[in-house]
């Protein structure tokens, strides 16, 4: 026990702090062995500060992570001072791999390498036994969210197989480091549904692999289960890794935007909530939007919120965009409704085809006879996609299906789900799909929303394949929550707008989990909820987020970085309450409380 928190004695308001290491045998003692400490928290090494976290190893030899002190101590079995192992001696905090800065967790693996939890530097760093400087294993690119930062982590395990698991605290969730891995794997998630808090302590794992956290705010303890033994997934792929610093190229203070996208001299084009497509012209620094649809003033005063039209040169409010960049044809959604006069409202149900050489009008290339399920109707639509040889798919979120549609075509023929509008989770059916995208062999890629889905259908297929998500709905690599927009990348990775997570996935060809690239819930950079995402020629990501009013740009850091194996814990898909400690805080709120659960 780390027994290095405050108390109080009678109505002194100063607390007393033990500063030691306790040691209780579980065979019905009734009094602990000082291991570690209790000669005050100064720096000489038979002292330490204030611990969080220990580590002894199966030699029975302690570790101490002093965050007061910045390092770690070895203590070996009856010695009465400690070891600097790791950090400075003297105590003093740093970023230079030779100290450390409030570290909060160790952890040891079998070599005796030391795993320290360098929680100030967001970071994790090995120090090999006598070594004098450490070495980062997981984090270390600044406090973050995405799958190569850490934020403020605390608790770490080190597996038998190398595995790193980190209690990344601020960031509520855990991550798996493989060895030698350049970013993590969240394999629990616990900012969903608020099931773990911001600035949880405590991780241990039991015999058969399941984890188990403190949640100090929630008053409780958690069971992670593990629904099935590491497992090792071949990823013969490329991993992109993306800034989680987000640069605003667009932002309207009136009008949330639903659609975005890109075209080959990587100007940018969105739609908003006021029936209108800006451009916005590429440079060091976004300029403020030029308005290229509706190019005539609809029928109604501009003070009603979505005035639009349904002439050639005007629009209703359009989801989504598409650049067919061979062609120089920016394709729009027109299909969210409007005001066409006074009050009363509408919707076109049609897909508009607008050129970018100054066109101020567009071609109805789909729809335009009302929604319906007639081969020439479509419904709402949130993405579209359109071939090289100018075929456009249509997933229709309301008819539950994708439409085909040739250039001059009529009609549409049905690609994914069912001719007949029929909704389900059969992978013969879609659930209000949302979107879209076909690769070089003609497959086509649905995103499959109210399933939780990304199915791949092959040309003239009847029924699809499960390629990301298809867990149940949920925030674990092997799920998505709501996913929207996707794009296929030319190795065949899945880029997928996880819109209910707040983050963009990569599924690698063949995968059973995707990689967080981007997590937009740190800083709320992205709303939940949102549409649109693209991607320029250099693989930068934009995503309309529509509660922010804005188009945020994802910067690529770099494109190939992940080759090999890498090994996968299955964590169960919730999570266990297994104690449930009601604390009468009152004016004691540092005191310690040991409560010990026997299984039964």
């Amino acid at each position: 026990m780390a027994d290095t928190g405050g108390y109080y004695i009678g109505y002194n308001p100063n607390p007393i702090y033990n500063y030691r290491v306790q040691r209780w045998k579980l065979s019905g003692s009734v009094a602990g062995t000082t291991v570690a400490g209790s000669t005050g928290s100064e720096s000489s090494l038979n002292q330490i500060g204030t611990v969080y976290n220990i580590h002894v190893d199966a030699n029975g030899v302690l570790y101490v992570a002093d965050a007061t002190n910045h390092r770690v101590t070895k203590w070996i079995l009856n010695a009465i001072t400690g070891i600097l192992v790791a950090g400075d001696k003297n105590g003093t905090s740093g970023s230079t791999l030779t100290m450390l800065n409030g570290p909060q967790g160790v952890s040891t693996d079998k070599i005796g390498n030391i795993f320290v939890s360098d929680t100030g530097n967001h970071r994790v760093v090995r120090w090999a036994s006598g070594g004098t400087t450490g070495v980062v294993v997981a984090g270390g690119t600044g406090q973050g969210s995405s799958n190569s930062q850490l934020n403020s982590p605390t608790s770490i395990i080190v597996d038998g197989n190398g595995n790193l698991f980190v209690l990344d605290s601020g960031n509520q969730r855990i991550q798996l480091w493989s060895p030698d891995a350049t970013y993590g794997i969240i394999v629990f998630d616990g900012s969903y549904n608020n099931a773990v808090s911001s600035g949880s302590l405590g991780m241990a794992m039991d015999a058969s692999g399941n984890l188990y956290v403190t949640d100090y705010s929630g008053k409780r303890v958690h069971m992670i289960p593990i629904s099935s033994p590491t497992t090792t997934a071949s990823l013969s792929c490329t991993t992109a890794i993306y800034s989680n610093t987000v640069t605003t190229v667009a932002y309207d203070p009136s009008y949330g935007f639903y659609g975005v996208a890109v075209d080959s001299n990587n100007n940018v084009y969105a739609s908003n909530s006021a029936a209108q497509v800006y451009k916005y012209q590429y440079s060091s620094n976004y300029t403020d939007g030029i308005r290229i649809a509706p190019t005539t003033a609809p029928n109604v005063p501009y003070y009603y919120s979505t005035p639009g039209g349904n002439t050639a040169s005007q629009i209703g409010t359009v989801y989504g965009l598409f650049v067919e960049r061979l062609s120089n044809n920016l394709y729009m959604a027109d299909t969210g409704s409007y005001n066409y006069y006074s009050s009363l409202s509408q919707q076109n149900y049609r897909i508009q085809r607008w050129g970018l050489n100054g066109s101020v009008f567009g071609t109805t290339m789909a729809g335009g006879a009302g929604s319906g399920l007639a081969p020439n109707q479509i419904g709402t639509v949130f993405n579209i996609y359109v071939d090289t040889n100018g075929v456009l798919y249509v997933p229709d979120a309301t008819y539950h299906r994708v439409t085909k549609w040739t250039l001059s075509a009529a009609a549409g023929v049905v690609v994914a789900g069912s001719w007949y509008g029929a909704t389900g989770s059969s992978l013969a059916l879609l659930n209000g799909p949302q979107g879209i995208w076909v690769d070089n062999s003609g497959n086509v890629y649905v995103s499959d929303t109210g399933n939780h889905r990304v199915v791949r259908w092959a040309r003239g297929a009847t029924t699809g394949v499960l390629v990301a998500g298809g867990n149940g709905q949920g925030p674990y690599p092997a799920q998505l929550n709501s996913p929207t927009s996707i794009i296929i990348d030319g190795n065949r990775n899945v880029f997928i707008f996880d819109s209910g997570n707040q983050r963009i996935q990569q599924w690698p060809p063949g995968a059973t989990y995707g990689i967080t690239i981007f997590d937009g819930s740190y800083n709320n950079a992205v709303s939940i909820g949102s549409l649109g995402m693209a991607m320029d020629t250099s693989g930068n990501l934009y995503v309309a987020d529509y509660d922010g009013k804005r188009v945020q740009m994802i910067s690529i850091i770099n494109h190939s970085i992940c080759l090999g194996k890498k090994s996968l814990f299955d964590f169960a898909l919730t999570s266990k309450h297994i104690a449930l400690i009601r604390i009468q805080l009152q004016r004691i709120l540092h005191r310690v409380h040991l409560v010990l659960y026997l299984k039964p």
